[in-house]
């Protein structure tokens, strides 16, 4: 039995809905749909496992920010990187955290003066500080 293509399956589905003949039988048909809705199937476990796989990780850094912040002392980003000194963790990631902990009120955030270097401008930065405890 010859290999049918997907692009064959997909002109022969058509061709049928439309009326005109085809070389195809519909048990041939059906068994190339079922077959493409398993592997659909197969993808979309896939992708729910990973998406979770990343959330947990996502969870276990966000503890680990919220562990690195103090009640009394206000951290600047890079404060929090160099406190968890991962290679792996990036400030991108930190800030998405540390968002997600602000909308959550488990931090308070506020902007803090950072004297400048060799006579350049202080610049203002983002803080934050863990709330209660």
């Amino acid at each position: 039995m010859e290999k049918i293509t997907k692009r064959e399956h997909f002109q022969n589905i058509i061709d049928m809905m439309d009326g005109a003949e085809n070389k195809y039988t519909p048990e041939q048909v059906i068994e190339f749909c079922l077959g493409e809705i398993a592997h659909l199937d197969k993808r979309a476990e896939k992708a729910r496992e990973n998406a979770a796989k990343k959330k947990a990780e996502g969870d276990d850094l966000t503890q680990v920010i919220l562990a690195s912040l103090s009640c009394e002392e206000f951290k600047t980003i890079n404060d929090i990187v160099e406190t968890i000194n991962d290679e792996s963790v990036t400030p991108n990631k930190i800030t998405y955290r540390l968002g997600q902990l602000f909308k959550n009120d488990l931090i308070e955030k506020t902007e803090i003066n950072i004297a400048g270097k060799d006579g350049q401008k202080a610049r203002k930065v983002k803080a934050y500080r863990r709330l209660g405890e």
